[in-house]
């Protein structure tokens, strides 16, 4: 009885090895065929941007009570900007969106 406890303890731990052993090679794997698909493009221009339109509209925004941080960036066509709410008036963001 004993030697059967002792057999299966040892199938036991060699299937939890294999397990193993084979999840952290699966992972490998993964991570090395993700960093093959990225590609990087360099985005640069010589002529600089404007940003008073951005930095107009970070003034008027930032009065606001409800508002705690505002980040604004524009280009000749668009005026891009990350508004970040106080937690409590993250309740009534349709209300703020309308603004």
């Amino acid at each position: 009885m004993k030697e059967k406890i002792r057999r299966l303890n040892s199938c036991l731990f060699l299937v939890t090895i294999i397990v193993y052993i084979s999840g952290c090679i699966g992972q490998q794997n993964q991570s090395a065929n993700d960093s093959n698909d990225t590609t990087i493009v360099k985005v640069h221009t010589n002529n600089s941007i404007d940003q008073t339109v951005a930095n107009q509209a970070k003034e008027k925004i930032i009065k606001e009570e409800e508002v705690s941080a505002v980040k604004a960036v524009n280009t000749d066509k668009e005026l891009l900007m990350a508004i970040k709410v106080d937690q409590f008036h993250r309740f009534q963001l349709k209300k703020l969106k309308r603004m």
